[in-house]
């Protein structure tokens, strides 16, 4: 997926349901795909309309939750939910396969794919509103974060559809609009590093070792307090509330190396003995769930990649929306 952010088609493929996706996006964060799977799945889109024959460019990717659902079981009173667990075929001695905790959730998303190049749609046609479907086809064939996407059903085939539309066509904001409209109800992720380094900031002025990682745990966390006064029957009122306003969450935006890199072959197991390697370490950052009436520009939800071999960075990350 290219990084380039000049695209004249956005693509919406709109409420598609994914089956057992990965919940655990972090080691420690979960209840939502990173959203390096959501790009993941746009450069592998990219890849199958380049074995097509088509030059085009994804220049990014957006995402709108219409409906998440972790699959979770209820526990002893010290662990209240779990997640469900698979119990796994007999390995090839006829043992029991040991069970591997993992997360699963199923998914309703709407994906906004930004496109660019040669030949990408530039007239609001029927052979634009057959790319967005090609594309829609395309992708029911695929994974995302690990889930199989499910083609919806007859009765819903005709309303989730998917659709083009022409960003360089004079008409932005009428278009930008139309866009927004079909994303709801929902919300979609965006990154708020910014209010991140705010609070760091003013954490720092009274505590200097005061770390990242404990700004963002403020910020994200649950305050209860207990009212100043009590009420008339003697008893504290306690009321929960958050620093900032809005829906923050922790999210991934990639990973940092934590050593060399090596050359292809080097170190044993690796899933790919073809690229070179390099051991990395997850890294945080601040979201909110936004609903798409308070987008105003399509640019603050798209995500792109934002690789640094050379500081050893590679992110995702998109515009930041204040």
């Amino acid at each position: 997926m290219a990084i380039n952010s000049d695209y004249s088609c956005a693509v919406v493929l709109p409420h598609l349901y994914v089956q057992n996706a990965n919940a655990v996006s972090s080691p420690m964060t979960w209840g939502f795909p990173a959203m390096s799977a959501f790009a993941g799945f746009a450069h592998a889109l990219e890849r199958k309309l380049r074995a097509e024959g088509k030059e085009v460019y994804l220049q990014g990717v957006a995402v709108v939750s219409h409906k998440a659902e972790p699959l979770l079981a209820d526990g002893p009173s010290y662990a209240p939910r779990s997640f469900r667990l698979t119990r796994n075929p007999l390995d090839q001695t006829g043992s029991t396969s040991a069970i591997v905790e993992e997360g699963r959730m199923h998914l309703t998303v709407s994906i906004v794919l930004a496109v660019s190049g040669p030949d990408a749609p530039l007239q609001d046609n029927d052979e634009a509103q057959a790319f967005a479907a090609n594309l829609l086809q395309l992708a029911l064939g695929m994974r995302i974060a690990g889930g199989s996407v499910v083609p919806p059903g007859i009765a819903l085939r005709k309303s989730r559809s998917a659709r083009a539309f022409i960003w360089n066509s004079g008409k932005k904001e009428q278009v930008q609009k139309k866009l927004m409209r079909m994303l709801m109800p929902g919300f979609a992720l965006i990154g708020r590093s910014d209010l991140l380094a705010e609070r760091l900031s003013k954490m720092r002025a009274d505590k200097p070792d005061v770390s990242a990682l404990d700004a963002l745990l403020d910020l994200c966390a649950l305050h209860v307090d207990p009212a100043l006064e009590a009420n008339k029957d003697g008893k504290f009122n306690w009321t929960a509330k958050r620093r900032k306003l809005g829906f923050l969450v922790p999210i991934p935006l990639g990973f940092a190396a934590i050593s060399e890199t090596y050359a292809p072959g080097v170190v044993k197991n690796a899933r790919d003995a073809t690229v070179p390697f390099c051991f990395v370490e997850s890294l945080l950052s601040l979201g909110e769930w936004r609903s798409p009436h308070r987008i105003t520009e399509l640019e603050d939800m798209l995500w792109r990649y934002q690789a640094n071999p050379e500081s050893g960075t590679y992110l995702i990350n998109n515009s930041q929306a204040k």
